[in-house]
């Protein structure tokens, strides 16, 4: 599930928003959503998460950032500022 060469964004939903899936295309992160379903509902309860969520772990395996809403602007921030842009970006 989690990738040691890059950043694993794993989003704890129903299904993976279409912004998540954008921001994993522009910074190159491994994407996995994990369904609420009976079989990871003590996941979810040990990670913290009551409904949706997400986690940025890094490729040594620490947790760079945590949400606890699938809300992503500070998500974006973080990326812009601890992660290359894709050179498209770039002025």
């Amino acid at each position: 599930m989690l990738n040691n060469n890059r950043f694993s964004l794993l989003v704890m939903a129903e299904a993976l928003p279409l912004e998540f899936k954008s921001l994993a295309t522009r910074y190159h992160l491994a994407v996995e959503t994990i369904l609420p379903v009976p079989d990871t509902k003590i996941v979810y309860r040990i990670l913290g998460i009551k409904n949706t969520g997400f986690f940025l772990v890094r490729p040594d395996m620490y947790i760079a950032f945590r949400s606890a809403t699938l809300n992503t602007s500070q998500l974006i921030s973080y990326l812009k500022r601890f992660l290359v842009q894709p050179s498209d970006s770039q002025p």
